[in-house]
C-alpha cells in the first residue's frame, strides 16, 4: 500500500485509534488533507467518554501519534509505571487506574497512545519517515519508570508484538485487553 507524506513517499498505511469526539474530528481532518493513503479509523460505537482533549491536544495527538495526560498523572518525574490507553473504553478504564494510583500516592504517567504503528521498529527507510521521534518515546517512555502497562482493544500479545520497541522485558512490560463485550485478558507473558 502507498501512502503519500508531504513529498515523501513510503509502503504502508495510517491506524488511529480515536478516543473522543474531538479527536475523531481531528483525525478525520487530517485524513481528508491527504491524497493516496490509507488510513483506518476505530471510533468507539458509543458516545460515553467526554471530550478529554482541547484542540491543541487533538492536534498534537494526531502529529504524535500518542500525548501523556498531564492532568491525570501524578508527579510523572518520578513515575513508576507508565500507564498507555490505546482507544476509548480502554482511555475510561486507564483513568479509573490513575484515580487509584494517585489515591495511594503511586507516581505515574497516562499515556493516551492514538496511533501505535508509529511506535514500532521501522521495517524500512520508508516506515523509518513515518515512526515517531527517539525524543517523544523518552518523554513518553524514561528509562526510569519501572514498569509499562498497555490497555488495548486488541489482542495483547499483538500489542507486545507491535511495540515491541518500547518493551522492557516480561517482567517490566506487560499488555491487557479491554472491550466492552469482554472480560479482561492478560497477555500470557505479563508477570506484572
Amino acid at each position: 500500500m502507498l501512502r503519500t507524506s508531504g513529498r515523501t513517499r513510503t509502503h504502508l498505511w495510517q491506524k488511529c485509534v480515536t478516543s473522543t469526539f474531538r479527536t475523531a474530528a481531528m483525525v478525520m481532518r487530517g485524513l481528508y488533507q491527504t491524497h493516496g493513503q490509507i488510513w483506518t479509523l476505530v471510533i468507539p460505537k458509543i458516545d460515553v467518554t467526554p471530550d478529554l482533549f482541547t484542540v491543541d491536544e487533538g492536534s498534537r495527538l494526531l502529529e504524535q501519534g500518542a500525548l501523556r495526560l498531564d492532568w491525570t498523572c501524578y508527579e510523572p518525574e518520578r513515575q513508576q509505571v507508565a500507564l498507555t490507553a490505546i482507544g476509548a473504553y480502554q482511555l475510561e478504564e486507564v483513568i479509573k487506574a490513575s484515580e487509584r494510583l494517585r489515591e495511594r500516592q503511586a507516581p505515574h504517567s497516562v499515556v493516551y497512545m492514538l496511533e501505535p504503528g508509529r511506535f514500532r521498529r521501522s521495517r524500512s527507510n520508508g516506515e523509518s519517515a513515518h515512526i515517531a521521534a527517539s525524543r517523544l518515546r523518552e518523554d513518553l517512555y524514561p528509562e526510569f519508570a519501572k514498569a509499562r502497562v498497555f490497555v488495548t482493544h486488541t489482542r495483547p500479545e499483538v500489542v507486545i508484538g507491535t511495540l515491541q520497541s518500547l518493551n522492557t522485558g516480561n517482567d517490566r512490560t506487560g499488555a491487557l485487553a479491554i472491550s466492552t463485550t469482554a472480560e479482561p485478558s492478560m497477555s500470557p507473558e505479563c508477570s506484572l
